[in-house]
């Protein structure tokens, strides 16, 4: 559905790579990387939105990486006075478990693009923690169906379509750009992009995450990496709320390095978060917990996006990016008292 609406733009760039070819008497085949479609988005608060039409009324969609599928809130559901259709489908979220209605919108567009008869989740939580200004999210069901560029600097998400570009180095910009493999978990309606990266010598799953203003790794892996949150390289506790029933904690923590690629960064700090409190609070679902052993370990927010230009080729199954300069990590908050010994900010 989503792949169909976007091979109906027109296309408004093209450019080839030349495949290299094992055999010296083999003739190079021809790469046409052919971007079918862009969109501009707005940082509000480091949180990328993208303007589009639902069924003649305006909305304001949050672009995220991290999210599995294209949702609207209850409340702009209400507003343009969709019927609600119950579901047996849950949301896990930071905040817990979020139970899941239906909506069909008529027509979705952002410019060019446009969907019929759409039928979209609405998370049906507490209304109180949502952004009154944010009426949904662009998942990964809508964006990981083509390749991605997210490019920051430019406020630009770029949607390429490949042909005989099985073996091409895609980054454009960037001969030198790296490329790592990414997977997706094994549900197939989930098409999010999961890669390695190693933190202070360990593999750690990871992922692009969009709608993260920072750079958040699970409790449970910082904890297996050796950084405590009751230690002099963990910050005061701070707190935060989601659209699900409870309220999360999050601290800031300094780890010893973080490699993904040839890129290497020392002293990074992460937010640290538990990821699986919540959820496990609200359910004794088995494939709710199945769920949340698949969830990334490491959710790489704005602030590395900021530093990095990044395309999803999930073409060929892999991530390249290109580091840019600046801070990779943070600024964090800060706690009106520092924590005893914080250590300095990360550095290449």
């Amino acid at each position: 559905m989503f792949r169909h609406a976007l091979t109906q733009i027109a296309l408004t760039s093209l450019f080839a790579c030349i495949a290299t070819s094992a055999a010296a008497d083999d003739e190079p085949a021809h790469c046409r990387y052919q971007n079918i479609g862009s969109f501009s988005f707005h940082v509000n608060g480091d949180e990328p939105t993208i303007d589009g039409i639902a069924d003649d009324n305006p909305v304001h969609l949050l672009l995220s990486t991290n999210s599995s599928a294209t949702m609207i809130t209850r409340a702009t559901a209400e507003k343009l006075k969709l019927p609600l259709k119950h579901t047996d489908l849950l949301s896990l979220n930071i905040s817990g478990e979020v139970p899941i209605y239906h909506a069909v919108v008529h027509e979705l567009s952002f410019g060019k693009v446009k969907w019929h008869h759409l039928t979209l989740n609405v998370p049906y939580g507490n209304a109180t923690y949502v952004d009154p200004d944010m009426d949904g999210w662009i998942g990964a069901d809508f964006l990981f169906s083509n390749d991605v560029e997210i490019e920051l600097a430019k406020n630009s998400v770029k949607f390429f379509s490949p042909d005989h570009c099985d073996d091409a180095h895609l980054a454009y910009w960037d001969e030198n750009a790296t490329s790592i493999p990414i997977s997706e978990i094994i549900p197939i309606n989930d098409t999010r992009q999961f890669f390695e990266v190693e933190i202070n010598g360990h593999p750690v799953r990871a992922t692009i995450s969009t709608s993260s203003q920072f750079t958040i790794i699970n409790r449970k892996t910082a904890e297996q990496l050796g950084v405590s949150i009751n230690a002099k390289d963990s910050s005061s506790t701070f707190k935060a709320h989601g659209p699900g029933q409870h309220e999360w904690e999050y601290w800031v923590g300094q780890f010893k390095s973080l490699k993904i690629g040839d890129e290497t960064i020392n002293n990074p700090k992460f937010i640290i978060a538990d990821f699986e409190a919540n959820p496990q609070l609200d359910t004794h679902h088995m494939i709710s917990a199945k769920m949340l052993d698949d969830e990334p370990q490491l959710r790489l927010g704005m602030d590395f996006l900021r530093a990095h230009h990044v395309l999803l080729a999930v073409s060929q199954r892999k991530m390249y990016f290109s580091y840019l300069g600046g801070p990779v990590f943070g600024p964090y908050p800060v706690a009106k008292q520092a924590a005893p010994g914080a250590a300095q900010s990360d550095s290449k």
